[in-house]
């Protein structure tokens, strides 16, 4: 069987937008896509403490609400991929990117389904919006 790999992804979502990032630094998972945000899950973490601390490391903000939306698995070849998706709803400070690594940009969530066109990003785009349309 295939090694796991585990990240947390975090749809941020203000009113009818959400943040993406758009993956320009050579090297990095998913280089050339759009993507909803995330990041690895450290040994010992919990999902909750890597998406605090993914969300802060990325976006300079402190989240104060969010929810598990589900998860979407698939593989690389190499090793099995569990991304834990969760919808941020609050948080306190103003997004920037501390990082500088890669571009964030706020769009529509029309929008961003046309933009993040890895088939798994369009399967996390399919946790957010059943979500939000109640």
């Amino acid at each position: 069987s295939l090694p796991e790999r585990h990240w947390v992804i975090s749809a941020i979502v203000r009113g009818d937008t959400i943040q993406l990032e758009e993956r320009v630094e050579e090297g990095t998972s998913l280089y050339g896509y759009t993507i909803v945000p995330g990041g690895t899950i450290k040994e010992g973490e919990t999902e909750g403490g890597a998406l605090r601390r993914e969300v802060e490391e990325e976006y300079g903000v402190e989240i104060t609400a969010y929810k598990r939306l589900g998860m979407v698995n698939d593989s690389d070849g190499k090793r099995m991929c569990f991304r834990h998706v969760f919808l941020v709803t609050e948080w306190t400070g103003n997004l920037t990117n501390p990082e500088n690594r890669n571009n964030h940009i706020e769009v529509s969530l029309c929008e961003a389904r046309r933009m993040c066109n890895h088939k798994t990003q369009q399967l996390i785009l399919d946790l957010v919006e059943a979500e939000l349309s109640g």
